[in-house]
């Protein structure tokens, strides 16, 4: 991931699947939000190390287990 302006929001590369997708920016916190819904849908403040935990415990699941997890959160 590179961002050369901290403006510009970072799309997830599973967006083009059709997934629960997220975009993020990073300015002297991580924001996140929905790509989908943008501003309208409210934005996420996380610190580096929580943004960091957040990534690497969906690197742990299998593709399957986070399709399982991400419909489970939409209930």
């Amino acid at each position: 991931m590179q961002t050369t302006n901290p403006q510009e929001w970072t799309t997830s590369s599973y967006s083009a699947s059709g997934c629960a997708c997220v975009e993020w920016r990073v300015r002297k916190a991580v924001e996140v939000r929905d790509s989908k819904a943008g501003d309208a849908g409210g934005i996420a403040t996380l610190t580096p190390g929580a943004w960091t935990g957040f990534i690497n415990s969906f690197r742990a699941m299998s593709p399957e287990e986070t399709e399982v997890y991400l419909n489970s959160s939409r209930a």
